[in-house]
C-alpha cells in the first residue's frame, strides 16, 4: 500500500477505548509521520479508530460510545456524540472512514477495517499523509485500493463475507 500510494500505511487494533498502532510502513517523502508502533490514539479522531468502531456489533459500539470522553484535538475533531454516531453510519454505508485533519492538523487518512474468521473486527489499516499529497480528490481511489487490500487480509484470516456463505 505504501509503494502504491507513496503515503504512510498503519495497522492498528482496538484496545479498550483506544487504538494501538501495531505496524507502520513509512513513505519515501522527506516529511515523515510522527506516529510510532505501540502508541495509542483516539478511536473517534482517527480513520483506523472510526473504521473499527463503525463495524463493531451495535451493543458493543453503544457501550463504547457511552464512555467516550470526546476531546477536541483540532478544529475538525468531532466532539458531539450524535454527530459521531451519524458519521459511523455513513462509514458503514461507504465502507471506509476518513480522518480529515481531525487528529492532527495537516494530516489526512483513509481507514478500512479487517475482519477475522468469525466476522469480528480484528483491526484496521489506514493510508495516511500530509494534506498536500493526500488530497480529497485522491481519497476515492486510495479507499478502493485499501478496501481491496483489507478484503484480502480478512480472507487470509478466514473471513468469508455473508454473500459468499450462502
Amino acid at each position: 500500500l505504501t509503494a502504491v500510494s507513496n503515503e504512510t500505511t498503519h495497522l492498528a487494533v482496538l484496545e479498550g477505548r483506544e487504538i494501538v498502532y501495531i505496524d507502520k510502513v513509512d513513505n519515501l517523502q522527506a516529511m515523515k509521520m510522527r506516529s510510532r508502533i505501540g502508541t495509542r490514539g483516539c478511536i473517534y479522531s482517527t480513520a483506523v479508530g472510526k473504521s473499527m468502531m463503525a463495524f463493531l456489533p451495535e451493543s458493543e459500539r453503544d457501550e463504547i460510545l457511552a464512555d467516550l470522553d470526546f476531546t477536541r484535538l483540532t478544529k475538525n475533531t468531532i466532539v458531539d456524540p450524535a454527530q459521531f454516531s451519524a458519521q459511523l453510519a455513513k462509514i458503514r454505508r461507504r465502507g471506509y472512514a476518513v480522518d480529515d485533519e481531525e487528529n492532527e492538523l495537516g494530516i489526512r487518512c483513509v481507514g478500512v477495517p479487517v475482519f477475522d474468521h468469525v466476522g469480528r473486527v480484528a483491526g484496521a489499516v489506514s493510508i495516511s499523509g500530509w494534506t498536500i499529497t493526500m488530497t480529497l480528490e485522491r481519497l476515492p481511489q486510495l479507499a478502493s485500493t485499501l478496501e481491496e487490500a483489507c478484503q484480502q487480509i480478512s480472507k487470509e484470516l478466514g473471513f468469508v463475507p455473508s454473500t459468499e456463505r450462502e
